[in-house]
């Protein structure tokens, strides 16, 4: 672990050292900060069979930007620092969940040039791990770097830390044009950096209009566009396939039916339970006859990771309109944001663009000085599947994760208890540099296991499913 620091420390100043040591560049510390987080997840499930009620977890750690600038045009950008934490859920029987670990943290690392006038440039460009935040959401929401197509999950928070965590940092460049003071539009060109398959590259186009009472913003992203091996992003797995016969959609995966069976059958369907077992015993039949006839053997179509993405936001200032000394500046505002992951249909798993919408409204609070933020957000994502990309890393294909209660089974025509999702965040400066942060919310938290492993899905997938958690923040 204390290698991992200093690996990211001595990297941050050997990076700033080698490119602008000379007498021409201003290097400075920008930004320090240390926090404690701690909370109780109340109720969260996690691996199928890893329930959790209020068990208690708590992360500490520290951090440092850097900033160095050559004339007016060059600057570099480094962030980094460490955390420790421990493993999401604890298990009694495993005692690598009850230890702390501790991890290097980088926050950013990035170039920027401004091109023409460092005042209003025509353009600039950031080049390296950037840090995208384009909202006013708190937790939910941000949706154009923290969804996916094919399969479609939704991302709260980060492995480190949970509250007040919004954004994402993208890898690759984000090229900026500001044509007013009303009218900005940026293109981004980004690597694929959390979810199977690695590396693929993306294209992403957002414009932004900006008014003193009203935003707006449109973005859409054509993701996986260029894939770095296709046979992953599209692959060519037998249980990838899908296929039309006598004008109805099967899957050669037979374990959808399988666990849809289970599903139905838990649920006190046997009719239903019954149907699913006749299907997989019918498309395992054809799937024997064409290895020996491919004479009627139909086209195989695939399903694929790559998807196009659009992205819609909007928000207004009743605190501009009201326009009273005693409201702050964004104090006062409704914002929403909703995003289609992916606008092509599927067969079996994707047939409708409604179950793979997200919508989310916040509302930003006056409390007159009371508290420095009061925030709600509340979501709706009515997807039949669980929130998550484990079936994509596991079993690399592009298919949602229909098998995630192995003991009771899946069904899909009675998962709605995970659609809804709700936030309330608040914080208070109790004295300068020294901030009190508390986040109740029912969203995506996922956890993160003895084995360092990263949760692939939401652990609150229920609607009694919740946590709370504050933060303590010191900063210079």
């Amino acid at each position: 672990m204390l290698t991992k620091c200093k690996l990211v420390f001595l990297l941050g100043l050997i990076c700033f050292s080698a490119i602008f040591a000379d007498e021409d560049t201003e290097i400075k510390f920008k930004k320090a900060n240390v926090f404690y987080e701690f909370g109780n997840i109340v109720n969260a499930v996690e691996l199928d069979l890893d329930t959790m009620e209020n068990q208690w977890t708590q992360r500490f750690g520290g951090k440092f930007d850097l900033e160095a600038h050559r004339g007016d045009n060059l600057s570099l950008y480094f962030g980094a620092g460490t955390i420790f934490w421990h493993a999401i859920p604890e298990i009694a029987t495993q005692t690598n969940t009850q230890v702390f670990y501790g991890d290097g943290l980088l926050t950013k690392a990035y170039a920027h040039y401004k091109f023409g006038d460092p005042d209003e440039p025509v353009v600039d460009l950031k080049l390296g791990a950037i840090p995208v935040r384009y909202s006013m959401s708190r937790n939910l929401g941000e949706y154009m770097f923290r969804t996916g197509t094919y399969p479609c999950y939704i991302i709260t928070g980060n492995p480190f830390t949970t509250v007040n965590v919004a954004g994402a940092m993208v890898l690759g460049t984000q090229l900026n044009h500001n044509i007013s003071e009303m009218f900005s539009h940026s293109l981004f060109f980004t690597s694929e950096r959390s979810s199977f398959p690695l590396h693929d590259f993306s294209l992403t186009y957002m414009a932004n209009l900006n008014t003193p009472i009203i935003k707006a913003g449109f973005g859409l992203q054509l993701n996986r566009l260029i894939p770095v091996k296709p046979s992953k992003t599209t692959p060519t797995l037998e249980k990838n396939k899908y296929f039309k016969y006598e004008g109805e959609w099967y899957t050669s995966n037979l374990e959808y039916y399988r666990f849809n069976s289970m599903g139905s059958k838990t649920a006190g369907d046997t009719a239903t339970s019954l149907m699913w077992d006749s299907t997989r015993a019918f498309v395992d039949s054809l799937l024997d006859l064409w290895d020996t006839n491919t004479v009627t053997k139909p086209t195989m179509e695939k399903f694929t990771f790559q998807g196009i993405k659009p992205v819609l936001t909007a928000s207004i200032d009743f605190g501009a309109i009201i326009g009273s000394d005693i409201i702050r500046k964004d104090e006062f505002v409704l914002y929403t944001e909703g995003v289609l992951m992916g606008i092509k249909d599927y067969p079996i798993f994707y047939e409708k663009a409604s179950e793979r919408i997200a919508w989310m409204a916040g509302i930003n609070i006056p409390t007159f000085g009371l508290l420095t933020t009061l925030n709600a957000e509340v979501e709706y994502y009515p997807s039949p599947y669980v929130n998550g990309y484990r079936t994509a890393r596991e079993g690399k294909r592009p298919h949602p994760d229909f098998d995630y209660k192995k003991i009771d089974g899946y069904n899909p025509d009675d998962w709605t208890s995970d659609d809804l999702k709700w936030s309330i965040f608040l914080d208070r400066e109790i004295t300068k540099g020294v901030a009190f942060q508390a986040q109740i919310a029912s969203d995506h938290l996922r956890g993160r296991r003895g084995s360092r492993v990263v949760s692939e899905n939401s652990i609150l997938v229920d609607e009694s499913h919740w946590y709370y958690m504050a933060k303590i923040d010191i900063s210079l």
